[in-house]
């Protein structure tokens, strides 16, 4: 199905085949195609709230409360890489992608996607997102 769905946003260079986007023979995707993939997930609220929100707390009917955070440092506040104007939206490590982020910014009345991908540690995805919104924007 998300081979299906990700043909009909124009993603002509991603094969899915597991639920989870972990490393898998025959599992690939571009920047290119993530960026069609994103551009999509920002139009849809639900999602965009989801991914925009740096923790929740959730209590169940049974009384069990969750606690959940988000690794996307932008958006923590107690973060050195906070940013006010960071919106989401996705972390993700694997050993055949490395430490990638793809993140979302409103500066100025537009949106702003940014995607690194294949680096070595957290620092770094940082650094060169921070460096790229601070240098084009």
């Amino acid at each position: 199905m998300m081979n299906q769905f990700a043909a009909e946003l124009g993603m002509t260079e991603s094969n899915f085949n597991n639920p989870d986007g972990y490393d898998q023979s025959g599992l690939y995707t571009t920047a290119a195609d993530l960026l069609k993939l994103t551009r999509y997930c920002l139009t849809v609220p639900t999602i965009r709230e989801i991914t925009s929100t740096a923790q929740k707390r959730v209590t169940i009917a049974s009384g069990q409360t969750f606690n959940w955070k988000s690794t996307n440092y932008l958006l923590d506040t107690s973060s050195k890489y906070y940013r006010a104007d960071a919106t989401g939206v996705k972390t993700g490590t694997t050993a055949d992608a490395g430490t990638c982020l793809i993140s979302s910014f409103k500066k100025n009345g537009k949106t702003y996607v940014i995607i690194v991908s294949g680096c070595s540690s957290d620092t770094t995805r940082y650094d060169l997102t921070l460096n790229i919104i601070n240098t084009y924007t």
